[in-house]
């Protein structure tokens, strides 16, 4: 493999970042400065779920795997990016759009949902309502042996969402889900390998990652 570049398709994490409705926003504080310390430390108080994000079945499956549980090769391999920029806000995205990409869905191991929803990170936009895939849609892609699916929104249910089932669906197939991407535009069509590893955390139902893609020719 001849690698070509990394692209970075993680959001900075910050305190004013878009947070799921009714959750916490980051805690990021300095607990020691050049200045008075020689050196710089800052302390962190965050969710799981927070930012570019993974989550992982324990997160919703009583058996599933967890963060520290599960082979890293289970956070990395051959990607893609499905173009759903046409489907707005609360649209849902149909199977028979899907079915459009299933050679190249055959032949990968993440799915990577491109709505263009993350030119309205860190605004209300993006808290209020995005594209999500239809039950249909769901069980389409759970037919595929992939390792996880991918999105540039907040959640891969809608933000009103009670039983999860999107969620349980994929999770329950030990399909990683990779919520809060961006960029996805840059890498559509493009050849890559795809990374979204966790922090190893006792009992991690999720973790924020550095998510990017690795081109290759």
């Amino acid at each position: 493999m001849n690698l070509l570049e990394i692209i970075d398709l993680s959001h900075t994490l910050s305190d004013n970042i878009s947070v799921f409705p009714g959750d916490e926003i980051p805690v990021i504080k300095t607990i020691a400065n050049l200045k008075k310390d020689k050196y710089r430390e800052i302390k962190m108080a965050l969710s799981s779920h927070h930012g570019t994000h993974v989550d992982c079945p324990y997160h919703m499956i009583p058996e599933g795997f967890s963060t520290a549980t599960e082979r890293l090769t289970c956070f990395y391999g051959k990607g893609m990016v499905i173009d759903c920029r046409a489907f707005q806000h609360s649209s849902s995205i149909h199977p028979d759009y899907l079915q459009t990409y299933h050679n190249q869905i055959a032949e990968t191991d993440f799915i990577l949902i491109n709505t263009g929803m993350d030119r309205f990170w860190g605004k209300k936009e993006y808290t209020e309502s995005f594209p999500v895939l239809t039950d249909k849609s769901v069980e389409y892609l759970c037919r595929f042996a992939i390792k996880g699916i991918g999105i540039d929104t907040l959640s891969i249910d809608t933000i009103n969402s009670k039983n999860f089932n999107n969620h349980i669906r994929f999770l329950s197939k030990n399909i990683i889900i990779i919520e809060n991407l961006k960029g996805l535009e840059k890498i559509y069509g493009k050849n890559f390998y795809f990374a979204c590893f966790p922090l190893k955390i006792e009992d991690g139902d999720g973790s924020p990652v550095r998510a990017c893609a690795l081109l290759y020719q």
